[in-house]
């Protein structure tokens, strides 16, 4: 599949793609169906979804050794995870919403994301998208060739202008994703904002195991056939 020009892919990287609007005086984010793995682990099962807008899972439960390690990592008792569990009315905050301070998905650094005082990350305009960048972060990926249109681009999300971030087209044609077509689904990186569609996934990133002397393992699966006990590299999912 052939690279696009820039003028293609000025749709997918437009600032404030909603009419203009800047991230301070745009409405509300609406609450994320939530990740099916936890973002501590990685593995799957009974998670609970943050309502503060990060879109992240968490394992509040201690079903197995790895939930009882996820919780103290949030840093909840057993008693106060079962009350968050318990309580059908009551939202779950985790700590980086709450204090709003959001790890950056390019660097890993974490920032204020608090759009009232001086804010270091900024988050992704598209309404299920729950990653954070600092703007030279997100430049840098946007636009690794051009130093000057990258600039430009930081200065903007600096300014709190909406962004569309790297995860919402494919690393290698830069195209958008087509949910009707499989070889044009998305297969999206679960630890960088790396992006493949099907059809573009190099072959050292395989959709299976092949045993034997020069077997591999599979590294990418469909959202709803991800093991829940292992590494998953990439998902097929929908946004």
């Amino acid at each position: 599949m052939a690279p696009v020009g820039s003028s293609q892919r000025s749709d997918l990287r437009r600032l404030g793609r909603g009419g203009g609007t800047d991230q301070e005086s745009s409405k509300p984010k609406p609450r994320l169906d939530g990740d099916d793995l936890c973002a501590i682990c990685d593995n799957g099962g009974n998670v609970t979804c943050c309502d503060g807008g990060c879109g992240r899972s968490f394992h509040l439960t201690d079903e197995n050794s790895e939930g009882s390690r996820c919780r103290l990592m949030l840093g909840l008792t057993k008693e106060q995870a079962e009350m968050i569990l318990a309580a059908d009315d009551k939202d779950f905050i985790c700590k980086n919403c709450k204090y709003k301070q959001h790890q950056c998905f390019a660097c890993g650094k974490l920032g204020s994301s608090d759009l009232s005082s001086e804010t270091e990350v900024f988050q992704c305009e598209v309404d299920d998208c729950g990653c954070f960048y600092h703007p030279k972060c997100v430049a840098e990926l946007l636009y690794p060739d051009n130093e000057l249109e990258g600039s430009l681009f930081g200065d903007q999300v600096a300014a709190r202008q909406n962004f569309t971030c790297p995860i919402h087209e494919c690393i290698v044609c830069k195209g958008e994703e087509n949910k009707n077509d499989k070889n044009m689904q998305f297969a999206v990186c679960r630890s960088c904002p790396t992006t493949y569609h099907r059809g573009c996934l190099p072959s050292d990133i395989p959709f299976e195991t092949k045993e034997g002397p020069n077997g591999y393992m599979q590294r990418v699966w469909d959202e709803l056939e991800a093991p829940h006990q292992m590494d998953v590299s990439f998902l097929v999912i929908e946004f």
